[in-house]
This record gives structure tokens, C-alpha cells and sequence, in this order.
């Protein structure tokens, strides 16, 4: 018995912003995977996001969502990190396979399921980017050490939608609600967030932090995201996701939460945003 790893198969996504399922049985085709057996569990999923012909320089920021009718998962959204738009011809490829992306599951399992992962682009891109994704799972039930968790982003699930402007000036700017339904008691495990250029211009370094909240939270949250240095030119720049775990605030559902940034160092041409949630 133990923990092991299984990749989803790359997949274009395509220059929309439509929902695109990777695939299941890494054959190139979308398509569904199905837990092995032996499964007891799924422990955590990394995805990670790569364009093979950039074109121009475009920020690619999406979200990968985790469906499964068999398992009981509907509400499994996360950002995948970003890629800083790049020209490969005049600069390096940006990618980033970033093990601050690994989000925990911890979905108890029978063997024998059926589940969907899905890339969801939430800005068009003019050239296509590929999503893939690691998957963590075990064959013993004791490393099941945590209830499931559940991950939202902004605006509507499974769509595109979770981005909103920077716009260009330093201070608070609102960012997309998050809804979560149900009735009960929940627990804010951790925060997540990306910020990035869109289009490339001459900019400023991006700083500044996140916010969420709720009428129903004890007390706001908020964490520095990563900050960008700003490029001198317009063929290359960066953009990050930026992870806080370890949180535990509690609040009753049904209830909308709200985003923001505050940027203490604003670009000259805007970027955009988006931010989501762990909850258990």
C-alpha cells in the first residue's frame, strides 16, 4: 500500500474560452479517467499549463475543474498557475510546472470511478495553450488523514469569467464574488490568486495584496500576493500564483464572498486578477 501519481494526458484548450476536458486515458483525446481498482482515495491534483507556438505576447491564465457524478464532486475549481506572455522566437518560452500549485482532494474512493478534469481558459488566447495535470492517490484508506475539500473561484463555475482589471492606478479594486451554497458549517482552508499583464506594454512592478471576505466571516483575509518586476519592453513579462494554506476560519453557508486587490504599485496598462478558496 501507498501513495502514487497519475497524469491526466495534455490537451489543447483551444483559442476560446469554452470548458475542455483533458485526457483521461493520456491517449491525446479527451476523455474520463477511471480510478484504478485498487483506489481508496485521491489525495491532491497539480496543474500545470504550457503554449507549444506563442504568437504573442499574451498572459495565459486558467482554471482546472475536477467533476465526478460517482465520487460526489461538483464543486473542485482551482487557478492553474499562470504563464507570463512571451514571444519564443525573441525571448524563452514561459512555463511553470510550480509545486505551488498542488491542491488538496483527500476524496474517498471505492475504485473503479469515473472522473473528469477539465481546463477552463479564462482569456482567449491567439495562440492555444495545453493543460495537463498530475493526480495523487492511494490504495490505502488510512492516508484519507483529512475531510474532502472543496475550491471555488470567482464568477460562474466551470466558466470563464473569474478575471477582473487591474486597472492602472494605485488602491482597492473589487474582484468577482464567490458563491458557495449549501447549507452548514464551512472552514476556509486556504487562499489563492493570480495577478498578470495582459497585453505587454512598458509597466511598473505589480504589487500589492488580496482580500476576501464575507458578512459572515469572523474577520478578512488577506495575503501579499507575488509581486512582478516590470519589464522595459513589451516582448516579456511574468505573472505568479500565490498560495496561502494553513488558515482555518469558519463561517456558515449559503454565502457569497467577495474579492478584491489593494495594489500599492500600480501597471501602466492593466492586467487582471482573479482569486478563489479551499474550503472543507
Amino acid at each position: 500500500m501507498g501513495v502514487y501519481a497519475y497524469a491526466v494526458g495534455d490537451q489543447s484548450l483551444g483559442t476560446s474560452t469554452a470548458k475542455t476536458e483533458l485526457s483521461g486515458n493520456q491517449s491525446g483525446s479527451a476523455g474520463d479517467w477511471i480510478l484504478p481498482a485498487a483506489c481508496k482515495g485521491l489525495l491532491a491534483i497539480e496543474p500545470y499549463v504550457y503554449q507549444v507556438t506563442p504568437t504573442s505576447t499574451q498572459t495565459v491564465i486558467t482554471t482546472l475543474k475536477v467533476e465526478s457524478d460517482d465520487l460526489g464532486i461538483k464543486d473542485f475549481e482551482v487557478l492553474a498557475p499562470p504563464i507570463g506572455g512571451a514571444i519564443a522566437t525573441t525571448n524563452y518560452g514561459n512555463a511553470d510546472l510550480m509545486r505551488g500549485a498542488r491542491y488538496p482532494l483527500f476524496f474517498p474512493s471505492q475504485g473503479g470511478e469515473r472522473i473528469q478534469v477539465y481546463g477552463i481558459p479564462q482569456i482567449a488566447n491567439s495562440a492555444a495553450p495545453y493543460m495537463g495535470a498530475t493526480i495523487w492517490w492511494t490504495d490505502d484508506a488510512k492516508m484519507l488523514t483529512d475531510k474532502p475539500y472543496r475550491a471555488r473561484v470567482g464568477g460562474t463555475p466551470g466558466a470563464a469569467g473569474a478575471t477582473t482589471s487591474t486597472g492602472t492606478s494605485t488602491g482597492n479594486v473589487s474582484g468577482a464574488t464567490i458563491s458557495i451554497s449549501g447549507e452548514g458549517q464551512r472552514t476556509i482552508r486556504g487562499i489563492y490568486g493570480i495577478i498578470a499583464p495582459t497585453t505587454i506594454a512598458t509597466v511598473k512592478p505589480i504589487a500589492g495584496y488580496f482580500t476576501v471576505n464575507a458578512p459572515e466571516f469572523p474577520f478578512a483575509l488577506s495575503a501579499g500576493f507575488e509581486p512582478m518586476q516590470g519589464p522595459l519592453g513589451t516582448a516579456q513579462s511574468f505573472a505568479h500564483l500565490t498560495r496561502v494554506d494553513e488558515l482555518a476560519e469558519s463561517f456558515k453557508t449559503p454565502s457569497t464572498l467577495t474579492t478584491a486587490i489593494n495594489l500599492t504599485a500600480a501597471p501602466s496598462t492593466a492586467g487582471n486578477f482573479a482569486n478563489g478558496v479551499l474550503y472543507q
